[in-house]
């Protein structure tokens, strides 16, 4: 190694230029790679040779042995059981394993071509002779089986096919030894083959591992050596180099050059540098005295050159606009100069350049600088040029003007009438009398009820004092009847009174309060839901949400009616209540716990009659049965929702507060979802405990089969001395008791399934809620945090973005209400004359009024003039076709609607050309809660197609999908024209529909 570092050393130290020694490395490291790649190449080729053996040979042959195997003992048991019972089952179980023995006879043909064991080939041709003597056996048994004149099927002689049986298993399994197990045959010698090429395919790779290491040993050795000699010859003096120029780009004269001694490129670099360091020393000199000049200048000065860039600036100009020096320097001097000045200053300063003199700058107008944080300032500039080999130099001085600016507009605004401002100014005394008041402070005054010449109230005279005594402004807001003010007090202690000045902010109060009433009520739904979600229990659920509800809303009294155990059409008290002060409200808890509601008897008769939510002013309503209590109390609203668990009402939850509120229908709609969320507690309980006797049931039979089993076995031992004859009934009995044990087993299993499933589905919908409700809250916030600088156009744009996510939350409440009505049998078909292309237009116009960015094409000429059909379940039908197919294109704004006529039916398809579904996935596409994997990342639950599909087959209609994943889908609904039987099916399988979906097909292949 010490031999090749000196040679480096001479290599380095000779004239041999930088090229030649790059070279020369590059030429050795290819010489070892192109070794590398042979060497691995001549060994890769015998693994993979014997790697192919064991995958395409040795591992299928030994497969298709043991199926066979085990297909020829199946067939001995489809036969036995045929001639048992003599069920046809058996009979077509006992085909079906032919056809797969037949498949498995072709497959080692196919398989033979390749064998080299001579004693594997001999085998298997034996095995083939047995193999068609024993399916000739066996159909002879089958056929006198059960045959007119036998006797029952177990006289027959069954042992005529078992020596056939046996000698297959010899040859395929091996000979049976004495303790039941078989070694030898074709399945172990295939095995011993399979052992012996992994094996030597093993040391193969060993061998190739050992050899790609040494020639990674001597790579690594090798590309040692080149990187010493390229760190001693080259890096090193690249470094010491750059070192040197870094240096001296900072202005570092004292730094030394490197290499200079050197005979290569190096030496003639070094010698550059020297001479470059030399003129920096003189230029710097130059410079610094010119710079010691310049920044003693009073003024801002900026030089520029015929373009506009910044050639140089002084320690003024950073002061002033709070750039450093390098910021400005090649930039376009416009960038100190506000963006609506730049254009007319452009032209200004092409037209200067055409008469360069020297002159004062935006005579006439003024002139505003801007700092580098954004600020502008007002400036005077004057301008001069001078002429260079460059061209024409142009000297901006610049002096802040801030100072006079305000001087001039605080004498400007003192001859300003304050009659001309908008808002309140009135002017206060020292001793609190009122000495002037503009008209615009009318509301003011007469909430104070004093006029210009009398003392004003006496906190107000009281803060006048405070204010004056710390000469303080202070800022605060006030209500005045329906206005609200901002008012701030300026003191004016040497004249002894204070201005005040008055801004009415009543519309952006009243907007920032609306937002954040909307922002409550919908974290109150998000609230519920979790507590839904989460809850085990009806009652308890219902109880923590009317707290929640009460504590959020800020309502005093909580309460829950159940339906009578007597009456049906009556409601009567759960005792369950949030009463924010208890004695206060007890003589009204009294009468509630004691009145029995009937249909159509105040507040709670009316949501029961009606089934909605319901508003009531508890002083005014007549019918109110508890008027005076709750007068009494100080209560004057009442709001009641009902909670169903379909067509069935289970509870009333009343709430009371001591404001009057105005009929809110948003707020009513959130109660309805909030009584929705909450009867799913009651169905998830009844469904859980339904489950609950289904398994105990369940269970209880298995345990019975077992028991069962366990006599059998028992009753065996006591008829051991009858096994032979008895052996394959017990066998088959035994059979029996485990497939139905199985089938117990596999039903328990199915229902838990159900139960995970929902389950997950409950989470999915709880996330897809948590996603519009965090864009909600998250835009919610934004607005009150920004209320004081938000325009009306950003307001306008924030609450869109919350009624969006409303309305996507909307309709994944609506989808799943629709699932579970339909499921409910509540959802029913009310078919009559439907204009069926009118329809479809305006679901699709709809559609493309919230989807801007797609293009619908619609075409519906073809469809008949009228169908019989039912025209609002049609709607959410063709709304969820055409908005997954908007959803699930988001890149591609085609969307193609074709609607014709199909002989009796109507036909119409919903062309995308989005991400498309997998070939695998497209039978399951219509599964309630099944979701293709293209759709990960795109929101939605796997209801809408489901419900797709079972309002279309309510009108006896089918659906289909096509699809090619990563080209888009076609979703195609036929209906027929005409009335038809409930539950007839609809005839043809789409075929006449080929000329439109073979369109569509071309289209997405295309």
């Amino acid at each position: 190694m010490n031999t090749v570092t000196r040679a480096i050393g001479r290599i380095a130290g000779s004239r041999v230029n930088i090229r030649a020694r790059f070279v020369l490395g590059f030429a050795v490291v290819c010489v070892i790679l192109a070794g590398a790649v042979v060497a691995v190449l001549s060994r890769m080729g015998s693994v993979e040779a014997e790697i192919d053996r064991i995958a395409h040979l040795r591992v299928p042959t030994s497969i298709s042995s043991a199926r066979m195997a085990n297909d020829i003992n199946a067939s001995l048991a489809a036969l036995r059981g045929w001639m048992l019972t003599g069920e046809s089952s058996f009979k077509a179980e006992r085909a079906a394993i032919w056809r797969d023995i037949d498949a498995v006879s072709a497959d080692m043909d196919r398989l033979s071509a390749r064998w080299t064991d001579p004693d594997t080939v001999a085998r298997w041709k034996a095995v083939k002779a047995t193999l068609d003597a024993f399916r000739a056996a066996q159909r002879r048994v089958e056929d006198r089986a059960h045959g007119a004149g036998e006797r029952p099927a177990t006289t027959l002689p069954f042992i005529e096919a078992a020596p056939h049986a046996a000698r297959l298993l010899d040859d395929l399994l091996g000979p049976r030894q004495a303790d039941g197990s078989r070694s030898g045959g074709m399945v172990a010698d295939q095995r011993l083959l399979l052992a012996e090429e992994t094996l030597a395919a093993e040391a193969d790779i060993a061998l190739l591992k050992t050899i790609v290491l040494a020639l990674f040993s001597a790579g690594l050795a090798t590309a040692w050596v080149i990187a010493a000699g390229i760190l001693r010859s080259i890096v090193e003096p690249v470094r010491a180099i750059t070192a040197a120029m870094s240096s001296l780009a900072r202005g570092d004269t004292e730094v030394r050059v490197p290499a200079r001694d050197r005979a290569d490129e190096f030496g003639d670099m070094a010698e550059s540098i020297q001479v470059f360091k030399t003129n920096a020393i003189e230029r710097r000199q130059a410079e610094q005295r010119f710079r010691t000049l310049l920044d003693a200048t009073p003024d801002a000065m900026v030089i520029t050159d015929k373009d506009g860039l910044i050639m140089l600036v002084n320690e003024q100009t950073e002061r002033m606009f709070g750039y450093r020096r390098e910021e400005l320097l090649g930039q376009k001097v416009e960038r100190l100069i506000p963006a609506r000045y730049r254009k007319p200053h452009l032209e200004h300063r092409n037209g200067y350049l055409a008469d360069p003199r020297t002159r004062p700058m935006g005579q006439g107008g003024e002139l505003y600088g801007l700092t580098k944080d954004g600020r502008e300032f007002p400036v005077d500039i004057s301008l001069s040029s001078v002429q260079t080999d460059e061209g024409t130099v142009v000297l901006a001085f610049t002096r802040d003007i801030t100072a006079h600016k305000k001087a001039t507009e605080t004498i400007r605004n003192l001859t300003r009438f304050p009659d001309q401002n908008p808002g309140p100014v009135m002017r206060i005394t020292k001793d609190g009398t009122l000495a002037y008041a503009n008209e615009a402070s009318a509301p003011v005054l007469k909430s104070w009820q004093s006029e210009v010449g009398q003392a004003v109230p006496e906190d107000w005279r009281h803060m006048v004092s405070e204010v004056l005594r710390t000469a303080r402004t202070r800022t605060m807001e006030y209500q005045y009847g329906s206005r609200i003010f901002s008012l701030m007090i300026t003191p004016y202690p040497e004249y002894s009174y204070v201005n005040v000045y008055g801004h009415d902010i009543t519309e952006r109060r009243r907007a920032v309060d609306e937002l954040r009433h909307q922002s409550t009520v919908l974290d109150v739904l998000y609230r519920i839901a979790a507590i839904a979600n989460e809850a085990d229990v009806p009652e308890h659920a219902m109880a923590t949400s009317v707290q929640y509800i009460c504590i959020a809303m800020g309502w005093q009294v909580g309460h829950i009616y159940v339906p009578s155990d007597t009456s049906p059409n009556a409601l009567v008290s759960s005792k369950l209540w949030y009463l924010e002060e208890p004695g206060r409200f007890a003589a009204f808890r009294k009468i509630s716990e004691n009145l029995e509601c009937h249909r159509g008897d105040g507040l709670l008769g009316r949501v029961l009659a009606d089934g909605e939510p319901a508003f009531v002013n508890v002083t005014r309503e007549e019918d109110f049965l508890r008027a005076k209590a709750a007068d009494d109390a100080g209560l004057r609203t009442g709001i009641a929702m009902p909670v169903f668990v379909g067509q069935e009402l289970v509870a009333v939850l009343e709430f009371f507060c001591t404001r009057a509120l105005h009929t809110d229908q948003s707020l009513l709609q959130i109660l309805h979802n909030i009584g929705t969320l909450l009867g799913r507690v009651f169905e998830r309980k009844r469904a859980e405990t339904a489950l609950t006797a289904k398994e105990r049931a369940l269970w209880k039979r298995v345990k019975e089969l077992r028991d069962t089993r366990r006599q059998l076995e028992e009753k065996n031992l006591e008829l051991g001395a009858h096994r032979d004859q008895l052996e394959e009934k017990v066998a088959e009995r035994t059979a029996e008791v485990q497939r139905q044990a199985e089938r117990l087993a596999q039903a328990l299993q199915k229902e838990q399934e159900l139960n995970t499933l929902q389950r997950e589905f409950v989470s999915l919908v709880s996330h897809e809620f948590r996603t519009p409700l965090t864009i909600i809250d998250s835009a919610a916030q934004r607005l009150v945090r920004s209320k004081d600088k938000m325009t009306a156009e950003d307001l306008a744009t924030r609450t869109g973005k919350i009624r969006a996510a409303v309305r996507r939350m909307t309709g994944l409440i609506e989808g799943t209400l629709n699932a579970s009505r339909l499921d409910a049998g509540e959802i029913r078909m009310e078919p009559r004359p439907c204009d069926l292309k009118a329809l479809v237009r305006e679901v699709c116009a709809r559609q493309a009024e919230i989807s801007k960015f797609h293009d619908i094409r619609v075409d519906v000429d073809g469809l008949p003039e009228e169908i019989h059909a039912d025209a609002g379940l049609l709607d959410q039908v063709f709304t969820n076709l055409l908005s997954n197919a908007v959803k699930y294109a988001p890149n591609d704004p085609r969307i193609e609607v074709k609607g014709w006529t199909d002989g009796t039916f109507a036909a119409l398809s919903v062309c995308d050309h989005g991400v498309g579904i997998p070939a695998d996935d497209l039978p399951r596409m219509f599964e309630r809660f099944f979701r293709a994997r293209t759709s990960a990342g795109i929101g939605g639950t796997g209801i809408g197609l489901n419900l797709v599909k079972r309002l279309v087959e309510m009108h006896t209609g089918t659906t289909k999908v096509d699809s090619v994943e990563g080209q888009g889908s076609v979703f195609t609904v036929r209906l027929p024209i005409g009335p038809r039987a409930a539950g007839a099916p609809a005839q043809g399988t789409g075929d006449r529909a080929t000329p439109v979906l073979g369109e569509v097909k071309s289209a997405l292949a295309t």
